[in-house]
């Protein structure tokens, strides 16, 4: 009985270290992007009173925000698991009802650090960073013309 509670702990140490890395590469991946796309930080977003943004995480760390005209990467000043937990719901903090501003104000309770403006193919590149050949997609091969 003792050897099978030692096989599960384990079996979990292995688990979470094989989950830890994935979001480490996305981050790394992003802040690359970022690089080498030179994006521009902006202090906010303004959007209409109508509206709520989108928003679209990609990981713990940064997300998708979208507007009626405009796309954002937003980072957090730290991991945000409120993005995929929907038990921790935390209220926003605004200073003004139509404005999202990097360093004062929240998006599911996590401080945005960082504001990225982008535009629509950017925001499909991001998407798609963790979709590259390899990670389970299907490789179609066709054999050379002759």
């Amino acid at each position: 009985m003792r050897l099978s509670y030692l096989t599960a702990a384990v079996c979990i140490a292995f688990l979470a270290a094989c989950t830890a890395p994935k979001t480490r590469v996305e981050t790394e991946a992003v802040r690359d992007f970022i690089a080498a796309a030179e994006l521009a930080e902006t202090d906010q977003v303004r959007y209409r009173p109508t509206q709520t943004p989108g928003l679209n995480p990609i990981n713990e760390e940064f997300a998708l925000l979208r507007t009626r005209d405009s796309h954002f990467l937003v980072e957090f000043r730290q991991r945000c698991y409120a993005l995929y937990d929907s038990s921790r719901i935390t209220p926003d903090v605004r200073r003004e009802g139509n404005v999202i501003r990097a360093r004062f104000d929240t998006i599911r309770g996590c401080v945005i650090d960082k504001i990225f403006q982008i535009d629509a193919a950017q925001a499909l590149e991001l998407e798609q960073l963790g979709d590259a050949p390899g990670d389970g997609a299907a490789i179609e091969v066709r054999p050379p013309n002759e």
